[in-house]
């Protein structure tokens, strides 16, 4: 009992504060749609126990695995699959993803892992009930990666989001059978995110060194993000006028971007340009109601956020990684905030930019290219000037140097 008191303590001390909000979804939700993602997921775990009989999963042994969870994470490391690098995904919990291996994790077998996860949870004073939905989900991750990992032995694990309790249970997985692991990010450096505790943290720039938090143990190495690779190839899409992106994400609030294209289309500086809307792919909006003000509101599903990019000339968005894929044209950017109340307004330490600038409506809108200087440019991406292809260093490094 005391052993499963720790590992539990560690995979979910960090990451089930009230006060971080780091569960957006489950801590904003109602109390019934709580109940019914619990009773889901447990229903569908018998369902995955029962399929496991059937399935095998994959073979890691020897190889370094990256196990993945959403397709941003899978933009992380889908460049580095060759022979010796897998990338695996579990069945139940994650998007339906291409060019990764399924693993099968029969849950029933450790259903009292569920029962020590949820008194943990109710016991914790400054932890949400509906956090529960954490135990529900996740209980039987830690002990399935031990007996997995035992019999298939990875030279080496990747995770790309040190908060998911899946990679972390992983992690701890890892750890005890002495299998050395590695983050990679998935998104830009953010100080929200828990202390970084794999053997070696891979960077992309000089701002991740100090915006994380890293365990004494960890060394961090700067070789850029893969997630980056494709913006230094970016080219300008050739274009009349002035074109002003806004994107927006899940942390949004709707009506507030559709005041801010009001204030716009009413600016002095603005109302002759080209407005683009590009809302996150989980993003519900009322296309209709924005077309009618003239705006075009672009489909994630139809083209990327690259070629969003490489037709801007202004970049508008609130919260949000986009202006670090931004810097590799001379894209001017704005935060305006149109963040939903009570949330975090900025998580990536924005202001501290200076190519990042606050957006004043009531005078005239600077529209001209900027161009990033070096410094700021390293602090993003250390690769963006060199041009190196930051896959092809990690390749080398995860192959060659962990053994």
């Amino acid at each position: 009992f005391n052993q499963m008191k720790a590992y539990i303590h560690k995979l979910y001390d960090e990451i089930l504060c009230k006060e971080q909000s780091n569960d957006i979804i489950i801590s904003g939700a109602s109390s019934l749609k709580v109940i019914i993602l619990i009773v889901s997921k447990l229903l569908n775990q018998i369902l995955i126990t029962i399929t496991s009989i059937f399935k095998e999963n994959p073979d890691i042994s020897s190889k370094t695995v990256c196990i993945v969870l959403t397709q941003n994470q899978m933009r992380s490391v889908s460049p580095l699959v060759d022979d010796s690098i897998a990338v695996i995904r579990p069945r139940l919990d994650s998007a339906n993803i291409s060019n990764s291996r399924i693993f099968y994790f029969p849950a029933l077998v450790y259903f009292w892992d569920f029962i020590f996860q949820v008194s943990y949870i109710i016991k914790r004073s400054n932890t949400s009930w509906k956090q529960i939905y954490n135990a529900a989900a996740y209980y039987y991750y830690y002990k399935s990666f031990k007996r997995y990992f035992s019999k298939n032995r990875p030279k080496s694990v990747v995770i790309t989001n040190p908060s998911h309790p899946i990679l972390r249970s992983s992690v701890l997985a890892a750890h005890d059978l002495k299998i050395p692991t590695v983050y990679l990010p998935h998104a830009s450096a953010s100080p929200l995110y828990p202390t970084i505790k794999t053997d070696y943290a891979l960077l992309e720039g000089t701002d991740a060194l100090h915006l994380y938090r890293f365990a004494d143990f960890t060394k961090k190495i700067l070789l850029g993000s893969p997630r980056l690779d494709p913006y230094i190839k970016m080219k300008r899409i050739e274009h009349q006028g002035i074109n002003i992106l806004v994107a927006a994400n899940l942390l949004d609030d709707i009506e507030k971007v559709y005041e801010l294209f009001c204030l716009l289309k009413n600016n002095d500086s603005t109302k002759h340009c080209r407005f683009l809307f590009r809302p996150h792919p989980n993003l519900s909006v009322d296309c209709d109601k924005f077309a009618k003000l003239g705006i075009e509101v672009i489909s994630p599903k139809q083209e990327s956020c690259l070629e969003s990019l490489e037709r801007t000339d202004v970049l508008i968005s609130a919260n949000s990684t986009i202006f670090f894929e931004a810097i590799y044209l001379p894209i001017r950017c704005y935060y305006y905030d149109f963040v939903k109340d009570g949330l975090v307004k900025d998580s990536y330490n924005l202001k501290s930019y200076k190519f990042v600038n606050y957006l004043s409506i009531d005078v005239k809108i600077d529209t001209t290219p900027f161009y990033i200087d070096k410094e700021e440019a390293d602090r993003i991406d250390i690769n963006m000037q060199s041009k190196q292809v930051s896959s092809d260093l990690i390749v080398k490094f995860l192959n060659n140097t962990i053994q």
